[in-house]
C-alpha cells in the first residue's frame, strides 16, 4: 500500500525511475532487517509463523494449485440469501443477543444487509460516496483524484470481509487528517 501511496503522491508517469529506486532501497532495508532480527532463534521462528499466516495464501496455491485458505472459505460460509421478511428493511440487529456477529456472519455487505435492509444499506453506501466527494472537494494536491479512486475501492473491497465503511476507524482518519491539512494549508496561504 506505501507503494500506491508513492506513486500517487509523485505522479505515475514522471516517476517510475523513482519509484524502482524507492523499490530497491525498500526491499534491501527490509532484507537486512530481516536479517539482522531473525539472528535470533525465538525471533526467527516468531517471523516464520507470521510469514506461514501471511502468505497463506501463495503457498497453498504452490502446494495445491488451489488460492483459497481456511479463512476465506469461512466468509465465504458468512455470505447467504437472507429472510425475506427482513431483505428491503433488516432486522435492526447489529450484533446478536449473545453479543456476538448476529446471524453468525463477519462479513461487511451480509451485515449491513442484516441490520439495514437494502434500502438502508444503499442509504449508508451513497452517504459514504458522497463523504468522499466532500474529501476530494476540500483537498487540492497531486494525484488527488487517483488517491480518493484507491480509497473508493479499497473501502469496499475490504467490506467484504468486515464492516469496513462505517467503522474503519483508522482509514477514517487518514483521510480526515489529509482534509484537514489541505484546509489548514489553504488557509494558511488566505493569512499571509
Amino acid at each position: 500500500m506505501g507503494f500506491g501511496f508513492y506513486f500517487v503522491s509523485y505522479g505515475v508517469a514522471n516517476s517510475f525511475i523513482h519509484f524502482l529506486k524507492y523499490l530497491v532501497t525498500s526491499v534491501l532495508i527490509t532484507y537486512l532487517l530481516y536479517i539482522v532480527i531473525a539472528a535470533d532463534e525465538k525471533t526467527a521462528e516468531i517471523i516464520t509463523k507470521y510469514m506461514n499466516y501471511a502468505f497463506q495464501n501463495v503457498y497453498n496455491y504452490l502446494s495445491t494449485g488451489q488460492v483459497s485458505t481456511s479463512s476465506t472459505i469461512a466468509l465465504q460460509n458468512m455470505y447467504f440469501y437472507p429472510p425475506k421478511d427482513n431483505l428491503f428493511f433488516g432486522d435492526g440487529m447489529y450484533s446478536g443477543v449473545d453479543g456476538g456477529y448476529y446471524m453468525d456472519t463477519d462479513a461487511g455487505y451480509m451485515r449491513f444487509l442484516l441490520n439495514f435492509g437494502l434500502v438502508g444499506s444503499l442509504f449508508i453506501y451513497i452517504s459514504f460516496i458522497m463523504l468522499l466527494f466532500v474529501f476530494n472537494a476540500c483537498t487540492n494536491f497531486k494525484g488527488k483524484r487517483t488517491l480518493f479512486f484507491l480509497v473508493f475501492v479499497l473501502f469496499f473491497v475490504y467490506h467484504y470481509k468486515g464492516d469496513v465503511v462505517l467503522y474503519s476507524v483508522s482509514m477514517m482518519k487518514i483521510l480526515f487528517m489529509i482534509c484537514f491539512y489541505e484546509f489548514f494549508k489553504e488557509q494558511s496561504i488566505v493569512l499571509r
